[in-house]
């Protein structure tokens, strides 16, 4: 009998990551790593998608999708890899607790000074609260993003 076996590279992250969360007495409810798939919607459309996101999440999500447009007022927007998608610009998700806008790394390591007590990851601002959103950085920020794309040639 020939037995599925799981990838070892996986297996090996979710005994590290199981370690991880005993080590630092952390609920895999309250870990971000563990919520971002559970937080993947099906929509099909950025409608669905936004009216899909629970307040107050939404008129966060609203806020940055407005300066986004505010940023680059021609941009596309879809849905890919369960969030909104702005094709050579951005990523935007509503997970759990925040919301995440997933930006060109180099820019936003540039521009992480200016979103003092906003969560920041490599490439990823994480709003909790609607005063967080400095929107004239916001908005710098992502046309920032966007001359970098065009100058890479990726938009």
């Amino acid at each position: 009998m020939d037995r599925a076996r799981p990838d070892r590279a996986a297996t090996a992250y979710h005994r590290s990551h199981t370690r991880f969360h005993a080590a630092v007495a952390l609920r895999s409810d309250a870990c971000h790593d563990c919520l971002v798939p559970a937080m993947k919607r099906d929509a099909k459309t950025p409608e669905d998608y936004v009216a899909a996101v629970p307040e107050p999440q939404r008129a966060l999500l609203e806020t940055v999708r407005s300066v986004i447009f505010r940023a680059v007022p021609d941009a596309a927007e879809g849905i890919r890899y369960g969030m909104l998608d702005y094709p050579g610009l951005a990523n935007l998700a509503a997970q759990k607790a925040y919301v995440a806008l997933y930006v060109k790394a180099s820019v936003l390591a540039a521009f992480k000074p200016r979103f003092p007590g906003v969560s920041c990851g490599k490439s990823c601002l994480r709003f909790a609260r609607p005063e967080q959103v400095d929107e004239d950085a916001l908005q710098e920020m992502l046309v920032a993003v966007r001359q970098a794309r065009l100058e890479d040639g990726a938009a």
